[in-house]
């Protein structure tokens, strides 16, 4: 199946960022896109297809996907997927980054990443689902300096994410596990 591309002509025709939380009910559209998107699962659950890989998703997931990666996700029947989205271009944190075509050029995550894609499953989802309110917030109402405001969110959301991942690495460390041992 070949993926419909996004060049995110209308998502970004006022800024070099944009949010939304969408009900995913069935299959949503297999597609790729020039930007990087960060999908947070507010609640349900079901299936992220990436690279043609089916990959479970639940409450507290959250998908980093970088530039050009094919991916959709599956609600599950009788129940309704939220996902929250926050998508951007690098150059919107660094204007030395706009033609970066990476996320891991900004944030090195652990080497666990598969093809342009992070995973992590955040136990304390509540405070993913806090910051991407207040992101949402700014967003919609565009209120002075709206964009600076949303720059240092989408930081403490990259920030947090870029933490859990090393905990979570760190758990699984083997230089780590011998030593303990």
């Amino acid at each position: 199946m070949r993926p419909q591309y996004d060049n995110g002509a209308f998502l970004f025709s006022e800024s070099e960022i944009y949010l939304n939380r969408v009900p995913v009910i069935g299959a949503g559209a297999y597609h790729a896109h020039n930007f990087i998107e960060i999908a947070f699962v507010e609640s349900g659950s079901g299936l992220h297809i990436i690279n043609g890989n089916e990959l479970p998703v639940t409450t507290g997931d959250i998908a980093i996907i970088d530039y050009d990666i094919p991916h959709k996700f599956i609600g599950y029947e009788n129940e309704t997927l939220w996902i929250c989205n926050c998508v951007f271009q690098l150059s919107f944190l660094d204007k030395t980054l706009e033609t970066s075509r990476s996320f891991q050029d900004y944030i090195q995550f652990s080497n666990e990443e598969i093809n342009g894609y992070k995973c992590l499953h955040i136990n304390e989802h509540y405070t993913i689902a806090s910051l991407y309110e207040n992101m949402l917030m700014e967003f919609h109402y565009k209120k002075l300096e709206y964009q600076n405001m949303l720059r240092g969110y989408l930081l403490e959301l990259l920030v947090f994410l870029r933490r859990t991942d090393a905990q979570l690495s760190s758990k699984h460390d083997p230089v780590i596990e011998r030593a303990a041992t």
